[in-house]
């Protein structure tokens, strides 16, 4: 570890390249502030995503690195390597292509909802109309088509603010009615 340090006086120092962004230490000053009140969560949700296409990859990134409570945990170019970096990194939400190679998109995302399954998956395909009827038997949350990218925004923007009033407003089981007793009369005769 020292060898990607600098020694500064007394001090290790990091490269510049190290330094963590402005938004990463505004958000660290936030949660550590809501933890000592109390006022709940400033946490930067965490996002995998996975499409065996580079430039896509890189579209996707810069989309979603460009909401400020949103980070790129990871990224993946094929099915099986989607289903390792979700184990590894155990990321907020994972989009995914269908068409990958080694394994595609609803195989992956049956075996990271057998890993996590609180995480939602959503599927970012050209191939929209062929996988719908099959997404949600696979744990996909939903399927976006590619042609409508702001539509990927619209959609994890509501996965989180589902999660999101879920965790203020917990939805509590409906209570069940005692079960019914018999009652004897002891009559006197």
């Amino acid at each position: 570890m020292q060898r990607n340090l600098s020694r500064f006086g007394s001090e290790w120092i990091a490269p510049k390249c190290a330094k963590p962004s402005l938004r990463r230490i505004l958000y660290g000053a936030l949660q550590s502030a809501s933890d000592s009140f109390g006022i709940g969560s400033w946490a930067l949700k965490r996002i995998l995503i996975a499409d065996d296409h580079e430039s896509v990859l890189r579209r996707i990134r810069g989309m979603l690195e460009s909401h400020p409570e949103w980070e790129i945990c990871g990224d993946a170019v094929t099915g099986r390597q989607t289903v390792a970096q979700a184990a590894e990194l155990k990321p907020d939400l994972v989009v995914l292509d269908f068409a990958m190679p080694q394994m595609d998109g609803l195989k992956a995302a049956a075996a990271i909802k057998n890993l996590l399954p609180k995480t939602p998956i959503l599927m970012f395909t050209m191939y929209c109309s062929a996988v719908t009827s099959e997404a949600e038997r696979h744990g996909i949350s939903r399927v976006i088509d590619k042609a409508k990218s702001g539509a990927l925004l619209t959609a994890i923007e509501e996965v989180f603010a589902s999660q999101e009033s879920e965790l203020v407003n917990p939805q509590q089981p409906a209570p069940s009615s005692p079960p019914a007793t018999k009652i004897q009369l002891n009559r006197a005769s």
